[in-house]
């Protein structure tokens, strides 16, 4: 209550604690955003470079330690912002700092799982085979990807990005570029496919209609049946 804010509160203190809280946010996203990268890049560091039980499970004890700081850094910047709400109200500043789903929680090159993959992964956490703390949630690195046509970035990389994130942002939409022009080339192959089949289709029709009286027998049963085949291919 802002009438009871002056007895409660010495002057000027709750502006202090919103700039705190709203800087809190900011650092707990950078810290978030630099989690996430070292995990990508260290995910793929695995996948290109890691062989064998012992380097394997070393690898995995140093990306389970990445995972709990991406974990904090994640429940930091929902304390922060939860507070900065309960200070501030709701309003404009709410578009830069959103709420953060666990779905917003992935690097630039992740993307979110389809249903039959949550549904998968979903299994092997119940048997035990899958370490939640090593694959963070929801989310697949585009490694492992099978396709890139609905990947879209979280929020969080547009959020007062640094040079570094800039420049990764720069690459990801030359990426996406480079995507759709090669899907319309696709569709436009994929036409001329189409149209090419139905001409080279019209073209064999008439080459069988053109064999029918090219052979001569005495038998009209056999030219008959010679008609009756060329014109069945047709």
């Amino acid at each position: 209550n802002d009438r009871k804010l002056p007895r409660a509160c010495v002057p000027g203190l709750v502006d202090a604690e919103t700039r705190l809280r709203e800087a809190e946010c900011r650092d707990a996203l950078e810290a978030l955003r630099q989690g996430l990268r070292t995990r990508s890049a260290g995910h793929q560091f695995v996948v290109r470079n890691v062989t064998g039980q012992n380097p394997t499970t070393r690898a995995e004890g140093v990306q389970r330690k990445v995972q709990v700081g991406v974990q904090l850094s994640k429940l930091r910047y929902r304390w922060a912002r939860n507070a900065l709400l309960r200070l501030r109200g709701h309003g404009d500043w709410e578009h830069e700092l959103r709420v953060l789903e666990e779905r917003d929680v992935r690097g630039m090159n992740e993307r979110m799982l389809t249903a039959e993959e949550e549904a998968e992964r979903e299994r092997l956490r119940r048997v035990g085979m899958m370490d939640e703390m090593i694959a963070g949630p929801e989310t697949e690195n585009a490694v492992d990807a099978q396709g890139e046509n609905q990947r879209q970035l979280s929020w969080i990389w547009y959020s007062y990005p640094d040079a570094i994130d800039t420049d990764a942002i720069k690459i990801e939409w030359c990426k996406a570029r480079a995507r759709k022009l090669r899907w319309e080339e696709e569709v436009d192959i994929l036409l001329e496919e189409m149209r090419r089949v139905i001409v080279f289709r019209r073209w064999k029709a008439e080459w069988w209609r053109g064999r029918i009286g090219l052979r001569t027998e005495d038998d009209p049963e056999f030219s008959q049946g010679q008609a009756a085949f060329a014109l069945s291919q047709a």
